[in-house]
């Protein structure tokens, strides 16, 4: 179901709608990579319970098939479960960093997006050290 299809089999309240845009300007892979960054900053004290790439591709693929709630531990002690409301946080969040370490992120992250053949392992500790420092670079 793309976004014109979602938008018309039912009315959509209007957050829904600024994250069904937010997605399809920004892309998937952006948006995945925002989601991820949230859970890597979360979960800073304990990384392996950070969320993988391939997780949050999958609630943004559950998103478009009409999920909203979500209940994993972060998005339900912060939001309430509410999975529009996590999503628009991490991007906003997301969106704040410096663009070179939006663009090393997303990179790191769009290789883990898919599961592969490969073995190569999702490491949340490459993404905390690509933010580590990040915090005092936010822009303004």
């Amino acid at each position: 179901m793309d976004y014109e299809e979602f938008l018309s089999a039912r009315m959509t309240p209007r957050k829904e709608v600024e994250l069904l845009r937010i997605i399809e300007d920004y892309g998937r892979i952006w948006v995945t990579t925002a989601i991820v960054n949230a859970s890597v900053e979360y979960y800073s004290r304990d990384l392996s319970r950070s969320m993988s790439p391939a997780e949050a591709e999958q609630l943004v693929d559950g998103y478009f098939q009409g999920c909203r709630e979500d209940n994993f531990e972060r998005c339900v002690e912060v939001f309430g479960g509410d999975l529009t409301e996590m999503i628009l946080f991490d991007i906003k969040r997301f969106n704040r960093l410096n663009h070179k370490i939006q663009e090393s992120l997303a990179k790191y992250c769009e290789t883990f997006m898919y599961p592969s053949d490969t073995g190569d392992r999702f490491d949340p500790k490459v993404c905390y050290n690509i933010l580590h420092g990040a915090h005092a670079r936010l822009k303004k």
